[in-house]
């Protein structure tokens, strides 16, 4: 399980600085207003959601054998995820204006 999680936050790494050099070498902007408010709107909403993954966790922590740093660190990588899927949702549906 821990080389899986690695391996993916690897991915997920090289993935990022791929982008971010390819951007560069056109000569884009690091940070534009779009991508800020799509940064901003991903951790408002995740940190909501992470909220209720912490009240779910520690409701079954009664129920499961684990110890405290193990599901401490379920907590974080479920927090990372979430970030990480709405962040994604957001760039790929956009945001609207209601």
């Amino acid at each position: 399980m821990e080389k899986i999680i690695l391996l993916l936050i690897g991915v997920l790494g090289l993935f990022v600085l791929i982008r971010r050099f390819i951007s560069i070498r056109k000569g884009e902007s690091a940070s534009d207003e779009l991508s800020r408010l799509i940064l901003q709107k991903a951790s408002s909403l995740s940190f909501y959601i992470t909220l209720y993954l912490w009240i779910l966790i520690s409701y079954l922590s009664d129920k499961v054998n684990f110890e405290s740093g193990q599901i401490i660190g379920y907590g974080i990588i479920g927090m990372a995820v979430i970030f990480s899927v709405i962040w994604l949702f957001l760039k790929i549906i956009g945001l609207h204006k209601d």
